[in-house]
């Protein structure tokens, strides 16, 4: 928190004679007599004399005249009393000075001081280092890695949240420069949360990202033929068989529901697709990523799940800037397979929904061309009798649309985005020993917190609006 110290001045008055005497300045001290008076305004019960009063050395008088200056003036001290803070002001006493300290937050609630940011999901036990590391400047392309949680520039913890069971790593800094046309790959098995003691810009690119079937940090893996589901709170589901014919995987769920897998085969013999992710309406508190894909219908055709996006929270006391591209976008799904010599065909792979961003500081601003974006991750194609079906594009690509379904005979369906626009459903295929195109996956969730509830420019986001983009106000103490 920036301070603005006020030290309050020391004014001393001396009565004038009505004679008429100047103020002398560099007097001449030879003519002064400095001795003790010894009159009535000392406590002595002589007549009053006309020498120098000799309160400037230790005196103990309370006289009417002169005891309030003395007081001050011998004491050595013009600031006594227990700190106050009040209208947003912050006053207390420093070697016998006032200091007092205007508060942008206002006063807190809980202690007699300026009021501080306290950062969401990780406020027990865990907050702003009083003394962090020196500002913290990605000049070039790197990956950080939450699974080990290490950094050899800065600190870094594992904690655990205020709700929930799921862990997070936290990165410490004091300012953090993300600079332009570099990125910070975020990658690993847990959210990451990155609090700041001062200012955060980012102009490049910080991607959490999920890439086809792998996730993003704290994002649910797409399913794949070890069960077939999709892993997170709300996943996809495998595609069906039916004799040779497949169903499309479910795309996931998370601030918009995901597409469900297409129906491959004619009546009486379809292959229904695998049932997409919920919307589950995110709070991002607990910090979660997006879920996982469900698996084309066929065990060893079906095209994979996209993995879901991850979670990112960046918490700074003082502004957060963005005029570059903050990614949390859902993987796509893998198209299915086809295999010479076998007439069944692999059904496309959900998209893996779209994760979570949180971004809260007292001010949050925007410039550039920039984008915060957490879209879903396309579903696969089908496989057909001559070729595979392409795979769904990632939600990090869609940048402000939304990431295209992969195509074939039977086409997967778009990823979630825009204006709240959940995953479509993959394209249905309804000839005999047909395979159909897997989900969409959902939009994640964008939130951003201030000390208003509002930022000065509309940011630009994706999704748009909905339940996938919401304000808040930051939390204080």
């Amino acid at each position: 928190m920036r301070r603005f110290y006020i030290l309050s001045g020391l004014f001393l008055a001396f009565p004038l004679s009505s004679q008429g005497c100047g103020l002398i300045v560099n007097p001449d001290t030879s003519r002064l007599q400095l001795t003790s008076d010894a009159g009535t305004g000392d406590g002595s019960t002589g007549p009053v004399d006309g020498g120098a009063d000799g309160g400037l050395e230790t005196d103990a008088t309370t006289g009417p005249q002169d005891g309030a200056i003395d007081g001050e003036i011998d004491s050595g001290t013009s600031c006594t009393g227990a700190a106050t803070c009040t209208a947003g002001v912050y006053r207390f006493c420093s070697g016998g000075t006032e200091v007092t300290e205007v508060c942008t937050l206002g006063c807190a609630t809980t202690a007699t001081r300026c009021a501080q940011v306290v950062p969401s999901n990780v406020s027990n036990g865990t907050d702003f280092k009083q003394t962090p590391p020196a500002t913290l400047i990605v000049n070039s392309t790197f990956t950080f890695d939450t699974t080990a949680c290490s950094s050899p520039s800065t600190d870094t913890a594992v904690e655990s949240q205020n709700s929930g069971s799921v862990q997070v790593c936290v990165l410490y800094a004091r300012n953090l420069i993300v600079s332009a046309g570099v990125t910070m790959k975020v990658v690993g098995d847990k959210p990451l949360v990155i609090l700041a003691d001062g200012d955060v810009t980012v102009h490049g690119t910080i991607d959490a990202s999920g890439s086809t079937t792998t996730a993003g940090p704290g994002g649910g893996a797409g399913g794949t033929s070890a069960g077939g589901n999709g892993i997170g709170n709300a996943p996809g589901v495998v595609g069906n068989p039916n004799g040779n014919n497949r169903g499309g995987g479910g795309g996931a769920g998370h601030c918009t529901a995901g597409g469900a897998g297409g129906t491959g085969g004619p009546m009486g013999a379809q292959a229904t697709g695998g049932a997409a992710g919920a919307n589950i309406a995110a709070t991002l508190e607990p910090l979660e990523g997006g879920s996982g894909g469900g698996r084309g219908g066929d065990p060893s055709l079906g095209g994979d799940g996209g993995g879901g996006g991850g979670a990112l929270q960046i918490s700074s006391t003082q502004s957060i800037t963005v005029a570059g591209s903050i990614h949390a976008g859902g993987g796509g799904g893998k198209g299915g397979s086809n295999s010479f010599g076998t007439v069944a065909k692999g059904g496309g792979g959900g998209g893996g929904s779209g994760g979570a961003i949180l971004i809260e500081a007292p001010l949050v601003q925007f410039s550039g061309s920039h984008l915060v974006s957490a879209a879903g991750g396309g579903g696969g194609g089908s496989a057909s009798g001559i070729q595979s079906g392409s795979d769904g594009a990632d939600g990090s690509d869609a940048s402000t649309g939304l990431a295209a379904g992969g195509a074939n005979v039977a086409s997967g369906g778009s990823g979630g985005g825009t204006s709240n626009t959940a995953g479509a459903p993959g394209a249905d295929r309804t000839l005999n020993n047909s395979s159909a195109g897997g989900g969409g996956g959902g939009s994640g969730c964008v939130r951003i917190q201030t000390a208003t509830g509002s930022t000065s420019t509309v940011p630009t986001t994706n999704p748009t609006s909905g339940s996938g983009l919401s304000y808040g106000t930051i939390t204080t103490d």
